[in-house]
């Protein structure tokens, strides 16, 4: 069947297994974004454009989905690929207005060990000359069970010519992790370099508590001024809560205070202090475990009770998804605050459908709307997503997201 179609055309293949490759699981992936005003477009190698959407937590789910907006074609990305499917680089291309073409902009370089875990990604850049120079890497170290154990950052100074550590108050250049016998992550700390002592010193600790050999019960996080603890010495605790059927219903976050900078007389330690709420998230299921809405909370001191967060700019405050009999994800609905009317408006909302299903292959039209604090709706884009498989099938179609 004849596609109307725009430029837009981009190939998302990605891998749910480990130890296979990409091209082991998904022989074509191809979504199409349909203007009913352009002609039947007959694509062509050359008209593919691709992007990187990456996951470094597993080196096997990887996609690759063209992007462009409204003005065209902004950014082209190129991979080149070893012979397993994994990536060996990737040069990215922006469009320069005064030239009206994409030029070269970066590249990166993929290092892996035997085991194909990945050691290195270098970032090349352009400097004023147009000669290409190192720009940040990020090396990763793991143990026998590939678990990764360490992360490192550097960037590179000019002006030393060689690569150095940035001293950062969040995240740190270094991170090391360690686990539980079940290959949970039990203990997160990040690292700052010290230019003064020339070695890194501890800014920030995670403890993981589970209920069980999946589920968290609380992250502890302690968040500290190595320098000057008479700034700084503050911590959290991020306690999660599940229903009996292993759902989670709440991530709750609470605050132990400032330890001495606001209370210098105060000699109680952290531990008894009291906790102080601060934000909440709460989740709700349907009878078929699917999740309906996430409603994103703030703590209100002088109310003494957390409301819906409508000043949340990192995620939406309030999302709600729908599902069809079959338990496929067909509608997400994302939800802001008017302040002027002090009325919560649908800002944006998203309706998939699928159009052709069988064993190996799944469609979906999946479509973005936008609205206005006035209620006016308008089409932002269509897209075709098509899912083929050659490993028999997918294990869950429903756990295919929204891309």
């Amino acid at each position: 069947m004849n596609k109307i179609i725009l430029l837009n055309i981009f190939l998302i293949i990605s891998v749910f297994s480990n130890g296979q490759s990409f091209k082991d699981i998904y022989t074509k992936t191809i979504g199409y974004r349909i203007d009913s005003s352009i002609t039947t477009y007959n694509k062509t190698k050359e008209d593919i454009r691709i992007i990187n959407n990456w996951s470094e937590k597993n080196k096997n789910c990887i996609s690759i989905v063209l992007s462009s907006n409204k003005k065209g074609i902004q950014f082209k990305y190129e991979y080149n690929l070893d012979d397993s499917g994994f990536i060996l680089n990737r040069l990215k291309y922006r469009y320069k207005e005064d030239l009206k073409k994409l030029d070269y902009h970066s590249r990166h370089i993929y290092i892996y060990d035997e085991k194909n875990n990945l050691l290195s990604k270098t970032r090349y850049k352009l400097n004023s000359n147009l000669e290409e120079i190192p720009w940040v890497k990020y090396e990763y170290r793991y143990n026998e069970n590939n678990n990764k154990t360490l992360f490192l950052k550097h960037e590179w100074d000019d002006n030393l010519n060689k690569w150095k550590f940035v001293q950062r108050e969040y995240g740190g250049d270094k991170i090391s992790y360690k686990y539980n016998e079940n290959g949970k992550i039990k203990l997160r700390l990040h690292y700052n370099w010290d230019t003064i002592s020339m070695k890194f010193v501890p800014i920030s600790k995670y403890k993981y508590i589970y209920i069980d050999s999946n589920r968290l019960k609380k992250v502890i996080s302690s968040h500290l001024n190595p320098y000057n603890k008479e700034l700084r010495d503050t911590s959290y605790i991020d306690e999660f809560i599940y229903d009996k059927n292993g759902n989670k219903l709440f991530e709750i976050n609470y605050s132990r205070g400032i330890k001495y900078s606001l209370f210098p007389n105060d000699t109680h330690p952290p531990e008894q202090k009291i906790l102080l709420p601060r934000k909440k998230i709460e989740f709700k299921y349907d009878n078929n475990n699917n999740l309906l809405s996430k409603k994103n909370y703030v703590w209100v001191n002088n109310l003494k009770k957390h409301i819906i967060d409508s000043n949340n700019v990192q995620n939406s405050p309030w999302i709600e998804l729908k599902y069809n009999d079959e338990g496929i994800l067909i509608s997400k609905f994302e939800f802001e605050f008017e302040k002027f009317s002090e009325s919560w408006y649908i800002k944006t909302k998203i309706i998939r459908k699928i159009i052709k299903e069988s064993k190996d292959n799944i469609s979906f039209l999946t479509t973005y709307y936008d609205y206005d604090s006035n209620y006016n709706k308008y089409v932002v884009d269509k897209y075709v997503f098509d899912y083929f498989s050659k490993v028999g099938g997918f294990n869950s179609r429903k756990n295919l997201e929204f891309n």
